[in-house]
Order: C-alpha cells, then structure tokens, then sequence
C-alpha cells in the first residue's frame, strides 16, 4: 500500500459550490458523508501532488485501513 499523505492540502470542487481548501482526509470525509451516491458522483478533488481524485478514488482512500476516521 502506497503511502498517502492525509493531511496534505487539497481542492475540493462539488458541482454547482465553490471550491474548498481542504486537508485530504477532510475532503475525503466530507464526500463520504454525501448519503446520496449521486451527490458523490458530483465531486472531484484535486492534489498537487497526485492525480485527481473522483468517487471510486475517494472511496478507495477512505476505505485504506490507515485512513484517520477520527479528530
């Protein structure tokens, strides 16, 4: 498993809102809070030092055994 850095700062762009700064896992948390699947389709988020990230990507990240779900 390829180390990620959860606290790297990040774009997080939901159709139709303005962009946020974000760190990663708290973008990733936020989009995972979407009950809606179809919200989450809606959702990208952009890294300086990776590719973008798009729901299947997302999921991924949340679901890494090392993803900090808490603080």
């Amino acid at each position: 498993m390829d180390p990620i850095d959860f606290n790297e700062t990040v774009r997080l762009l939901i159709a139709g809102e303005p962009h946020r700064d974000l760190t990663l896992a708290d973008a990733v948390k936020h989009v995972m809070g979407f009950e809606d699947l179809r919200n989450r389709m809606m959702v990208k988020i952009l890294r300086d030092t990776g590719p973008t990230l798009d729901r299947p990507n997302i999921e991924a990240i949340y679901d890494r055994p090392d993803f900090p779900r808490s603080g």
